[in-house]
């Protein structure tokens, strides 16, 4: 069996987790639906440790009824909060700016997957920075700024 690269399952298999956990579906029973992965393996491919075959990828997106298209769609995502936010910029939107900065706080502090959560975070610092250039207002404390100087000091 084929194995798919690693870089995109370290993408591929964080994303596949937030899916399944939104959908309220449990490792042991995707592997038992699937029947030809344990649900330890499935841990590890969703936390981008170890890579699966393809066949067996496509299998979890069958049987979860999801298509590639979301797995992938965070590039899509971050160009669409991207417009959003340019948006509520350029119209002088400053309430609209700070429900977008504090809704991808929220998902940031709810998201416990390192992956996701770095996506969360960078999302919200694109906001928040829109909302200081129009408002004055720092809505970023010091908390949210070491994490964010971290990831760009790794």
């Amino acid at each position: 069996m084929k194995r798919r690269n690693s870089k995109i399952d370290k993408i591929v298999g964080p994303k596949f987790k937030e899916i399944r956990k939104e959908a309220q579906v449990s490792l042991n029973e995707l592997a038992q639906k699937v029947g030809v992965v344990s649900p330890s393996t499935l841990s590890r491919w969703e936390r981008g440790e170890e890579g699966l075959p393809v066949e067996i990828f496509e299998k979890l997106l069958t049987s979860m009824n999801i298509s590639y298209d979301e797995i992938v769609a965070s590039e899509v995502d971050i160009k669409e909060i991207i417009a959003q936010v340019e948006f509520a910029y350029q119209t002088n939107d400053i309430k609209e700016l700070k429900r977008i900065s504090l809704d991808l706080l929220a998902k940031y502090d709810q998201t416990g997957d390192g992956l996701l959560k770095t996506e969360y975070l960078l999302k919200y610092a694109i906001a928040a920075n829109y909302y200081l250039d129009l408002s004055g207002d720092d809505l970023t404390n010091t908390e949210y700024k070491t994490k964010l100087s971290e990831q760009f000091m790794q």
